[in-house]
């Protein structure tokens, strides 16, 4: 029989490392497609940083000189949408430091305040925005849905801030006496010249001067419709030993007056504009209400009532009166833009500051915050801490008391 040569299997021997190791067949390939991709996008990447690179050498060398502060400031008006307040819960106190005569308001849902020596905005939540230099002895902030304005009352200059930054700053040959904004961001500020009592300068939310207008009155109030398409001067001059108060409409870009209304015998102390029906005139003997085209509406005397103070909002008016040259009976009433009584009632105490937001009135005393429905009249109160100098409202279930070293935020129960 022929023999077969059986081999005895051995241990195996290890693999030479100098031998290149070969892929097992378990082993995935590399996808070719994936791996295409891969190369192309980093391809783009690099060919996207050469197109940078060249657009930012080309913009240097042929258009340097439009590379500019005023318009690097431009390009910063409309960046700060991330900056709106907080739609969370809002902190209970805001605490900041002693800087002389202080202005505050509500900015886009935040806090600002304007000392003598800076403005400052502080979001909801107490996380300070922004605060920037700003020297004034008597500073007065205008807010609106676009910008913040502060100017120095008495004193010749005036900024406007967005949420991130200082946009725009002037200033004048002549002190400032007043400014008012409109909600898109159009503003004018009230001066005077050599040769007229007053001058009021109105701008575009770009910063151009688009209105000029020039009286030989004394312009003691301004305002403007929300949209900005209409521009309220209240003045008087003395004739014959009576004060003539004069109201003035103007539209922008147009010099001739849209309506001027005259009456003698009052002088004159504040108007404002409703929503879209109309504006009212406040004087020391009467309130005025009249249509949006100066036709006076109605008009309500005083009496022997003195006006302690009103405010003007976009659903009506309120006034306090004292009722009593002897006693402080005080007594509070609210008009609707045609001048009829919504409300009439006593209130006991001194009023420190006063609101019309939305259809409600917000009135500060020493002590409390009496708020009052223009619908149906109801009235509740909260009790405060004295000393607060300024009430803002937040919204209608929220608002704000302005100490020195501090603001408060306020939700009453009802």
């Amino acid at each position: 029989m022929r023999q077969k040569n059986l081999m005895t299997a051995g241990p195996k021997s290890p693999p030479d490392p100098s031998l290149p190791v070969q892929p097992s067949q378990e082993s995935s390939p590399v996808n070719r497609y994936y791996h295409m991709v891969s190369v192309r996008f980093k391809l783009l990447k690099l060919l996207t940083l050469l197109l940078l690179i060249i657009f930012i050498l080309m913009t240097v060398t042929f258009y340097r000189d439009n590379i500019t502060y005023n318009n690097l400031r431009y390009l910063l008006r409309d960046l700060d949408e991330a900056a709106r307040s907080d739609t969370g819960e809002v902190i209970g106190t805001i605490r900041y430091d002693a800087d002389g005569n202080r202005s505050f308001a509500i900015f886009r849902g935040n806090l600002s305040i304007a000392g003598e020596s800076r403005v400052t905005v502080y979001k909801a939540s107490g996380r300070q925005l922004f605060s920037k230099a700003f020297l004034g002895s008597k500073p007065v902030l205008v807010s609106s849905d676009k910008y913040l304005l502060v100017y120095d009352f008495g004193g010749y200059q005036f900024a406007v801030y967005n949420l991130l930054t200082e946009l725009y700053r002037q200033s004048l040959d002549y002190p400032i006496s007043g400014a008012v904004m409109a909600d898109d961001g159009t503003f004018a500020v009230l001066t005077q010249t050599l040769e007229h009592r007053s001058a009021v300068f109105l701008y575009n939310n770009k910063f151009d001067l688009i209105g000029k207008y020039l009286k030989d009155k004394y312009v003691i109030d301004l305002a403007l419709k929300r949209d900005g398409r209409e521009l309220l001067l209240l003045s008087f001059y003395a004739d014959g030993g009576d004060y003539v108060t004069e109201i003035s409409g103007y539209t922008p870009f147009e010099p001739a007056e849209k309506y001027k209304v005259e009456y003698r015998g009052e002088f004159p102390l504040k108007a404002g504009y409703f929503g879209d029906s109309g504006f009212c005139a406040v004087g020391d003997s009467a309130l005025r209400f009249f249509d949006n085209e100066g036709q006076n509406v109605s008009t309500y005397d005083y009496g022997s009532m003195s006006l302690i103070s009103a405010d003007i909002g976009e659903s009506g008016v309120v006034a306090i009166f004292n009722k009593n040259i002897v006693g402080g009976e005080n007594s509070a009433v609210i008009f609707d833009t045609k001048g009829n009584i919504r409300y009439n009632n006593i209130i006991g105490d001194n009023c420190v500051d006063l609101k019309f937001w939305g259809d409600y009135v917000y009135m500060l005393t020493d002590t409390e915050v009496i708020r009052i429905s223009s619908a149906d009249g109801t009235v509740s109160t909260t009790k405060v801490e004295s000393g607060a100098q300024r009430l803002l409202v937040y919204d209608e279930k929220t608002f704000l008391l302005c100490y020195s070293g501090w603001t408060q935020t306020i939700r009453p129960e009802s």
